[in-house]
């Protein structure tokens, strides 16, 4: 009987020690990941700051944070690069706290074990330091009690009369701060017209994704811009400044305005790197991180400017292979501006593959990035994750997601066997869809990726001789060398967290129209001779059941698999 009594109260000690309590274990996760947006007078739909606000949506915060759908934070906890110095994700543990906590019924515990209430910073405060010019929306724009989310471009002349140089910018919501989701800038030529100009009170279809350059975001809990030292961006004289914002009704009628701040140079001074508006008509081609590509019409300002100044990967060289281009005012600029820029010259007639060969074998990096001259760069952190995955053991190759003009999805990897040799993932799908069975949020094996935007190991790419381009001058000779990559012993993976505009065939226009339908028969005999239906019809990270004729993940039909046993 004691010891009978010895052990109950000791398992009694023991699950009193383990309970898992709001104040005491739940509300620091919530403080240090969750309440940067979910307090008070913010987009989100509910406070998560005190026991009292958090206890009603226990079950749904147990659903979301298991599935790691909250907090947002995509990014694959597999695979590349994991430590980042604005990781919002919770670790395994602290999933398991939270649902330990909702499955033994939510206790709040002791008051007493509340951490202190989290401080966060003023968001009406300019953090860039005062400053020089400060825009505002002519009127407010008022978002109703009920009504659908809205996507309104409003476009509004700042007044600028002489060309700047920003150093810094910073957006502040100055009215509605409860009902903007985000809020996004860019600068619009002078001369440009708009499609949404002046629509501000909700009474026309306005879609997202108004012309311009990408200058700034606000979030909730976004703090200012500030260009690294030595880099700017140059705002021409009448340029003028497009707001395009996501806003949400919260209940109740609310204004809406904002303060767009830029922080100018002082005149007179040119920052070493910079990027501008007006596009300069050039020929050149580009290949960053360690290489080049073909010559093109292309903008020097969203290229070469964005690579360089706009990448956030510390060591890296460019080069730019001149393929037979007659824009030499623009080259010697290339060679003039930076010192980790370098122009290689080749006259011979248009061939991707061995273009690439020559310029990989003119640098010395362990690390290459084939670069297209019709890409533009999005986000400065591209090429750092591209890298990591590249650096992953087993990896010899990875690839970015690639977007049409109009925001679709031009590439998210490479499906073997669609239309007779391969075709793209997703293509058509709209930017923010997640994709077949949650694809497009994970970094993940794939067959291929496109050249267009790829990170090589320079250990993969030697072992395999790089692009074939005897037979594959011009098309396929992607997919050709990844599959040569796969048969070394290689792997290729595509990441959705590396993200680039894509205006694809800008500079030649496509394979499949005029004199070039030849070469592109003879590349696809040889794809499907090299290959073989064995390889191109049974891609291993595509299921046999979907469908060769198109790349949305529809079923074969007729199935390809037989059921009969």
């Amino acid at each position: 009987m004691k010891v009978i009594l010895a052990s109950s109260i000791a398992l009694i000690a023991m699950s009193a020690q383990g309970q898992v309590t709001f104040t005491k274990d739940v509300a620091p996760i919530l403080a240090d990941h969750c309440q940067i947006c979910h307090r008070a007078n913010t987009f989100a739909p509910m406070s998560l700051v005190t026991y009292q606000e958090a206890r009603p949506w226990a079950k749904s915060i147990k659903a979301k944070v298991a599935a790691r759908e909250m907090p947002p934070w995509f990014i694959d906890k597999n695979v590349g690069i994991q430590h980042f110095s604005n990781d919002v994700s919770l670790s395994d543990q602290d999933i398991a706290t939270i649902v330990k906590w909702v499955d033994s019924g939510a206790p709040e515990g002791n008051p007493k074990d509340m951490p202190p209430a989290r401080q966060f910073p003023d968001e009406q405060v300019w953090q860039i330091g005062k400053p020089d010019l400060i825009v505002n929306l002519p009127k407010d724009v008022v978002v109703k009690a009920k009504a659908p989310d809205q996507w309104p471009d409003i476009l509004v002349d700042p007044g600028l009369t002489e060309d700047r140089y920003v150093e810094a910018v910073q957006i502040i919501p100055t009215k509605g701060r409860q009902v903007i989701h985000h809020i996004r800038t860019s600068l619009v030529d002078p001369d440009a017209s708009t499609r949404h100009s002046g629509q501000l009170d909700g009474n026309v279809a306005l879609e997202a994704g108004e012309m311009g350059v990408f200058l700034n975001e606000y979030a909730i809990g976004k703090g200012g811009d500030v260009f690294r030292e030595g880099a700017g961006r140059l705002i021409k004289a009448g340029t003028k400044v497009n707001f395009q914002f996501h806003l949400h009704s919260s209940g109740a009628e609310t204004p809406t305005n904002v303060a767009l701040g830029l922080k100018f140079y002082p005149k007179g001074y040119t920052p070493k790197h910079a990027s501008w508006l007006n596009p300069i008509e050039i020929w050149f081609g580009v290949l960053a991180g360690k290489v080049l590509r073909r010559g093109s019409f292309s903008s020097l300002a969203d290229l070469d400017a964005k690579v360089l100044a706009f990448t956030t990967y510390p060591n890296f060289q460019l080069v730019v292979v001149d393929n037979a281009s007659r824009s030499f005012p623009t080259l010697d600029y290339l060679r003039a501006n930076d010192d980790r820029v370098k122009v290689i010259r080749d006259e011979r007639q248009f061939n991707y593959s061995a273009i690439n060969n020559v310029a990989v074998g003119q640098t010395v990096g362990d690390v290459i990035c084939l670069l297209n001259d019709d890409t533009e760069v999005i986000a400065g952190d591209w090429l750092t994750e591209l890298v990591g995955h590249v650096l992953q053991p087993g990896v010899g190759a990875a690839g970015a997601k690639l977007y049409y003009d109009d925001g679709r999805i031009q590439h998210a990897g490479v499906v073997l066997g669609i239309h007779g040799v391969a075709g793209h993932s997703h293509r058509f799908f709209d930017r923010l869809s997640s994709g077949y069975f949650g694809r497009l949020q994970l970094a993940q094996n794939m067959s291929a990726v496109t050249a267009a935007c790829m990170v090589v190991r320079r250990e993969a790419w030697d072992q395999v001789g790089g692009l074939e381009e005897q037979n594959l001058p011009i098309a396929f000779n992607d997919v050709d060398f990844c599959l040569r990559l796969r048969e070394a012993g290689w792997r290729v993976v595509w990441t959705p967290y590396a993200e680039m505009f894509h205006h694809e065939s800008v500079s030649r226009g496509p394979d499949v129209v005029g004199p070039r339908v030849t070469d592109f028969v003879r590349e696809f005999d040889y794809m499907q001779k090299r290959w073989g239906p064995q390889v191109l019809r049974n891609d291993p990270y595509y299921n046999p059941n979907l469908s060769l004729d198109a790349e949305d993940f529809s079923l074969a039909w007729p199935p390809r698999v037989s059921y009969r046993r």
